[in-house]
């Protein structure tokens, strides 16, 4: 009799709980706060997100999105960690956060390892350069013989610079480094202006500023970033329909083997903290569990969505597909971590500001 009562108590907790896993969302409202301004390539993703993931959370609440940028994008980040926020209705669909974790984990008002991962969505740079680029682009590999390179950046920080950087080092292009632009918007007047002529863009900011630059025969596409998983290459979906090259592809093509050294391993290094943490979609530490679980089971969800699929697809050029699961934090945790060699040549690269 009294097995028969506690197995029917533990039964009732564990029906409890999966109510209340259930339940978690119904009837309210959840924020989604975006850590760099409205209208840029991570709020435009963050908007499609939006759309089409309350439908799949248990309880269907309402999903509003907020833009706190500022600080590099460490303001938002550092919003989800006040104890109001806490509660499993503040979500951060954050950019940047792998590389900052890596790199500076002192700007951050929590340890980086203790958010609770929900959802990843790897990115991979796409580089081109102006056509006109003295003698003259016709084919990537042209790229190889070109004079007086301009490449344009944000900042010597920036990863998506240093990674730029590091591809025309080990190709051995020499080139000056210019940076201080103001974002993509900035780059792209400086393009059309023939100020600068070799940038690396995410795809949706590509495809909506750069392709038609591509179409009109102003730039031409080189190569772009392969994912790195691991010890692994593979390409990422956001660019698998592009008609360029992964990094390491067009290396071979041009130099006869594949790359390797200290700056490769550099490369692979600053991919792994920044372009395979592109997106991070992220609970503040210590959420409630029943959050966390409904999440990323929505997340899950949400990849096989053909209502999403086709929207995403319409608006940034390709359907982001998120990682996910209960392994996440770990994963994340380990892509993080960089050997104190690794970092220290990093951080030198960007001392000396990389280029020739």
């Amino acid at each position: 009799m009294r097995r028969s009562l506690i197995s029917g108590a533990l039964l009732s907790l564990g029906l409890a709980a999966s109510v209340c896993a259930d339940e978690f969302y119904a009837r309210k409202s959840v924020r989604l706060v975006v850590n760099f301004a409205a209208g840029g390539a991570a709020d435009l993703e963050a908007r499609v997100f939006a759309r089409h993931i309350a439908r799949h959370i248990k309880g269907e609440p309402k999903v509003l999105v907020g833009n706190l940028e500022g600080a590099g994008g460490m303001a938002g980040v550092n919003y989800l960690v006040r104890d109001n926020a806490r509660d499993g209705l503040t979500v951060g669909y954050l950019t940047g956060f792998g590389a900052r974790a890596a790199f500076s984990p002192e700007g951050f008002r929590a340890e980086p390892g203790s958010y609770e991962m929900i959802g990843l969505n790897p990115g991979a740079a796409v580089y081109f350069a102006r056509a006109d680029i003295e003698p003259g682009l016709k084919a990537p590999a042209d790229i190889l013989k070109a004079r007086n390179v301009f490449a344009a950046g944000i900042s010597a920080f920036a990863s998506k610079d240093v990674t730029a950087r590091l591809t025309l080092d080990m190709l051995g292009v020499k080139h000056i480094y210019l940076p201080g632009y103001n974002g993509t918007t900035g780059v792209r007047m400086a393009l059309e202006k023939g100020e600068v002529n070799f940038y690396s863009e995410n795809r949706p900011a590509y495809q909506s500023i750069i392709a038609p630059m591509v179409k009109a025969g102003v730039v031409l596409p080189l190569w772009y970033d392969p994912g790195v998983g691991g010890d692994q290459l593979y390409v990422v979906n956001s660019v698998k329909d592009l008609p360029v090259k992964p990094f390491q592809e067009f290396f071979k093509e041009v130099k006869g083997a594949y790359p390797e050294g200290k700056l490769w391993d550099a490369y692979r290094a600053m991919l792994g903290v920044n372009a395979s943490l592109l997106r991070t979609i992220v609970l503040p530490p210590d959420s409630p569990k029943a959050a966390v679980e409904a999440l990323r089971a929505a997340v899950a969800e949400l990849n096989n969505d053909r209502e999403f699929v086709d929207d995403a697809t319409k608006t940034l050029g390709f359907a982001p597909r998120y990682e996910t699961g209960p392994r996440l934090n770990a994963q994340v945790r380990g892509m993080l971590r960089l050997t104190p060699d690794m970092k220290m040549f990093i951080e030198d690269y960007i001392a000396r500001g990389g280029g020739r």
